[in-house]
C-alpha cells in the first residue's frame, strides 16, 4: 500500500542511500546546533518545542494537498481541511498563551546552555513575601524579603537539617578542641547562596558554581551573599575541574565543612559522585573536616551510592532526613562524612539509624556508574 507522502518514486534508489541517509545525518546536526547554541540566545524558554509542533502541524496539512494519489470524496478533503485549519489554530493558540504565561509568571527568566532560570514571587505585600529560584521544575532555593526574615535558613537548609546539624557539631568541635570559633567552608553549587546564613564573622566562604547566570540571580534578586557578615568568593566553572586546577597550584584549601548541593534535579551530575570525586575532596577538606551532601531528590535515592563511597574511603557516615517543619522549610535528606569521631559521635546520638538496604547498593566510579540502581523504588 502506498503511504500519504510517500510514494515508491519518491523513495532513494539503493545507489543514493549514503547520500540520503547523510543528509539525515546532517539535519540532526543541524537541529542540535539550533537547540543547543542558538534557541538559547534568541528564546527565553523552551520555544523551539512549541515551533516544532507547529510546524508538524503544517507539514501534515502540505502532505494533504500535496499527495495526488488519493483521490478525496470532496467533502472529505474539505473535512480535513477544515480539521486541519481548526487544529492548527488551536494548537498556535493553545502554546501562544502557554509562553505567555511563563513570562507573566516569573520576575525574571534566563535561559544557557545548562537550561532556564525562573524566579517567581508569592504572597507579595505581606509578611510572607517569598522569592523562589527555580531550574526548570527543581527549586534552588528560597528567600523571605521581609527583613525579619531575610537571613532566615529555609527550603531545604533549616536549622533541623542535615546542613544545620554539621554546622553547628562542627563549629562546637572546633571551639573546644582547637580553640576556635571561626571555619573553611567551600560549597559546590550556589543556587540563591542559602548557605551563606549560617557564615559567622571570621569565616570564609568559597562557592563553586557552573554557571554564572545562577551567580547574577543570586546578587540581583536574593540578598544572601550582600547580607552575610562574610566576604564570599564564587568560582566559576566546573567543580571538580576547578578543585583540580587549584591542587595543581598548590592551593590546598583545608575546608572545616565541604557542602556538595549539586543533586536536586533528574539530571544529576555523575561526575561529582564518584570514588575519584570523593578522593578529591578529602584533598580539600581538612583533617577533621566534615562532608555534607544534599541528596534530595525526586527520582534518585542517592543513600546507598554515597553510604557505598564513604565506606569505600574508610569513611563514617550518617543520612539525616528533615520533615521541614520550620518556617519556610521543606522535606530534605543529608548524607554527612567524616573521619573526625567526634563530630560523628556527637551527630549520631542525634539521629535514628539508617537501615539500609544492601540490595542495591554500588560504587560509583569514573569508569561505571550505575544510575537505573538508584532509581527510587518505593
Amino acid at each position: 500500500q502506498r503511504q500519504m507522502c510517500i510514494r515508491d518514486s519518491l523513495r532513494p534508489a539503493t545507489k543514493y542511500l549514503t547520500s540520503f541517509y547523510l543528509k539525515i545525518s546532517f539535519g540532526g546536526v543541524i537541529g542540535g546546533v539550533f537547540v543547543n547554541l542558538i534557541a538559547p540566545l534568541i528564546f527565553l524558554g523552551y520555544w523551539e518545542f512549541h515551533l516544532s509542533l507547529v510546524a508538524t502541524i503544517l507539514l501534515f496539512g502540505v502532505c494533504i494537498v500535496s499527495d495526488r494519489s488519493i483521490k478525496f470524496p470532496l467533502f472529505l478533503r474539505v473535512s480535513l481541511g477544515s480539521g486541519w485549519a481548526v487544529m492548527l489554530l488551536a494548537t498556535v493558540l493553545f502554546l501562544a498563551a502557554h509562553i505567555k504565561s511563563q513570562q507573566l509568571e516569573s520576575i525574571v527568566t534566563r535561559r544557557s546552555f545548562y537550561g532556564i532560570l525562573r524566579v517567581y514571587e508569592y504572597d507579595v505585600g505581606t509578611q510572607d513575601h517569598l522569592r523562589s529560584l527555580y531550574h526548570g521544575r527543581i527549586g534552588h532555593g528560597d528567600q523571605y524579603l521581609d527583613p525579619k526574615f531575610e537571613m532566615l535558613p529555609i527550603t531545604y537548609y533549616g536549622s533541623h537539617s542535615g546542613l544545620g546539624k554539621a554546622f553547628q557539631a562542627q563549629r562546637r568541635f572546633l571551639m573546644h578542641e582547637r580553640s576556635r570559633r571561626n571555619m573553611q567552608i567551600g560549597a559546590i553549587g550556589l543556587g540563591t547562596a542559602t548557605i551563606a546564613t549560617y557564615a559567622d564573622r571570621g569565616d570564609s566562604l568559597r562557592f563553586y558554581e557552573i554557571n554564572s547566570d545562577v551567580t547574577d540571580i543570586a546578587r540581583q534578586y536574593f540578598s544572601y551573599l550582600s547580607d552575610t557578615k562574610v566576604a564570599v568568593e564564587i568560582v566559576h566553572g566546573d567543580a571538580r575541574l576547578s578543585m583540580e586546577r587549584e591542587l595543581q597550584n598548590s592551593q590546598v584549601n583545608q575546608f572545616d565543612l565541604l557542602v556538595i548541593d549539586a543533586f536536586s534535579g533528574d539530571a544529576i551530575p555523575i561526575h561529582l559522585l564518584t570514588r575519584e570525586a570523593l578522593a578529591l575532596y578529602r584533598k580539600q577538606l581538612a583533617s577533621d573536616g566534615l562532608l555534607a551532601i544534599h541528596i534530595s531528590n525526586l527520582y534518585f535515592d542517592l543513600r546507598p551510592v554515597v553510604h557505598a563511597l564513604a565506606k569505600d574511603a574508610g569513611m563514617h557516615s550518617i543520612w539525616i532526613s528533615d520533615n521541614g517543619d520550620g518556617r519556610g522549610e521543606d522535606p530534605n535528606d543529608w548524607m554527612l562524612l567524616t573521619n573526625n569521631k567526634s563530630v560523628y559521635a556527637a551527630i549520631q546520638a542525634e539521629t535514628e539509624p539508617w537501615l539500609e538496604n544492601n540490595k542495591h547498593k554500588t560504587l560509583w566510579t569514573d569508569d561505571f556508574a550505575n544510575v537505573l540502581a538508584a532509581i527510587w523504588r518505593d
